[in-house]
């Protein structure tokens, strides 16, 4: 049985489906660069790889979301941020005393 999406059989079909289905994408945002979205080796091999990190972000459904609409029930959601907040920052005042 062959499916109507090409020549390979429909079981070869489901299983490469759902192989490139459960990898890992993520997405690396630069500090005044390109961010970069892909697979693990497409984005840290690419030479347009920033310098400084700004953040990381790991979602392990947007495959199966983006190509099958496909929620699943056990995912992992990360999101790294690099960026160093104020230490102390005078131009945002407390309007109220406090009590």
């Amino acid at each position: 049985m062959t499916s109507l999406m090409g020549d390979l059989p429909f079981s070869r079909l489901l299983k490469r489906n759902i192989r490139e289905g459960f990898k890992l994408w993520l997405t690396v945002a630069g500090v005044g660069g390109p961010d970069l979205t892909g697979e693990i080796d497409i984005v840290f091999g690419s030479p347009n790889f920033p310098a400084e990190v700004r953040s990381v972000f790991f979602d392990v459904a947007i495959p199966l979301r983006s190509r099958f609409k496909y929620e699943v029930s056990n995912k992992c959601t990360l999101f790294l941020d690099f960026t160093r907040p104020e230490v102390l920052n005078f131009a945002m005042l407390p309007s109220h005393c406090s009590s």
